[in-house]
C-alpha cells in the first residue's frame, strides 16, 4: 500500500493589509492545512487497517514500508501543528507591537531617517558627523530623486540642524510634500566621514505595512525601532 503524505504549503505571500486581515488569512490557511492533514491521516489509517485485515498471509505487509509511511505521515502532521503554533505566536507578537506603537500617538519623536515633510515653507532635519570634516554637502531631493537644492553644511563633529524654506536652486518654491536630505562629508584626505540623519515630528497615527506596525510622522512611515527620543506633543 502506498499513500502519499500531504505536504504543507510554504512561502505563502499575502498582499499588504492590516495586521488583523493578514493574521486571519494566515490562521485560516493553517487551519485548512491541519484539517486536510487530519483527513488524510484518518484515510491512511483506514487503508492500513483494511490492508492488514485482508492481507495475504503468504505476502504480508512489508514492515519497513509500513514504518516509513507511518513516519512520513506523522512528520507532516507535526509540521502542520508547528506551523499553527508559529502563526499563533506571530499573531500575539503583532498584537503586542500594535499596542506598543499606539502609545506613540500624540508624542513628538526624533527618529533615524532622511525624509520629512515640507509644510508652510519649512522642513527641518538634524544630521550628525562622526568626525571633523573638511567639506560637507547637503542635497535636497524630491520623491523622484530630482535634486532641488544643494548647499554646504557644518564640518565640526557632532549634531547639526538644517532647515529648508522650500526655495529651489532654480528660484522656484517647492510644493508641500515629502523631501529627502542627503549628507555627504569628507575629511582633509578626501576620505568619507560617517554621517547619520534624523527627522522629528508628531506621531499622528499607526499604520500596518505588510504586517509590521509603522508610525506616521509628517506623512512618512517610520519604524518604531528607528525612534531615538520621545517628547510630549504640542
Amino acid at each position: 500500500m502506498t499513500t502519499s503524505p500531504t505536504t504543507p504549503a510554504t512561502n505563502t505571500t499575502y498582499p499588504p493589509a492590516s495586521s488583523t486581515n493578514a493574521n486571519t488569512s494566515s490562521s485560516a490557511n493553517a487551519s485548512n492545512a491541519f484539517t486536510s492533514m487530519s483527513n488524510n491521516f484518518n484515510a491512511f489509517l483506514t487503508l492500513l487497517t483494511t490492508e492488514l485485515k485482508y492481507q495475504d498471509p503468504t505476502q504480508p505487509l512489508n514492515p519497513t514500508q509500513f514504518t516509513q509511511q507511518l513516519t512520513e505521515m506523522t512528520g507532516v502532521d507535526q509540521a502542520i501543528t508547528t506551523n499553527q503554533n508559529l502563526q499563533q505566536m506571530l499573531s500575539l507578537m503583532q498584537s503586542t507591537a500594535g499596542a506598543n506603537a499606539i502609545n506613540y500617538i500624540g508624542q513628538t519623536v526624533t527618529a533615524n531617517g532622511q525624509t520629512t515633510a515640507l509644510a508652510n515653507g519649512k522642513a527641518s532635519w538634524t544630521y550628525n558627523l562622526g568626525n571633523t570634516a573638511a567639506q560637507t554637502t547637503l542635497t535636497v531631493t524630491d520623491s523622484t530623486g530630482k535634486v532641488l537644492y544643494t548647499t554646504t553644511g557644518a564640518t565640526a563633529a557632532g549634531s547639526h540642524t538644517f532647515s529648508w524654506n522650500g526655495l529651489t536652486a532654480a528660484g522656484n518654491t517647492a510644493a508641500n510634500g515629502l523631501y529627502t536630505l542627503n549628507v555627504t562629508s569628507t575629511d582633509s584626505n578626501g576620505n568619507a566621514v560617517t554621517t547619520s540623519t534624523n527627522v522629528s515630528g508628531q506621531v499622528t497615527g499607526v499604520q500596518s505595512e505588510s504586517g509590521t506596525q509603522m508610525l506616521v510622522i509628517n506623512g512618512q512611515l517610520v519604524s518604531p525601532s528607528a525612534v531615538q527620543t520621545v517628547g510630549t506633543g504640542a
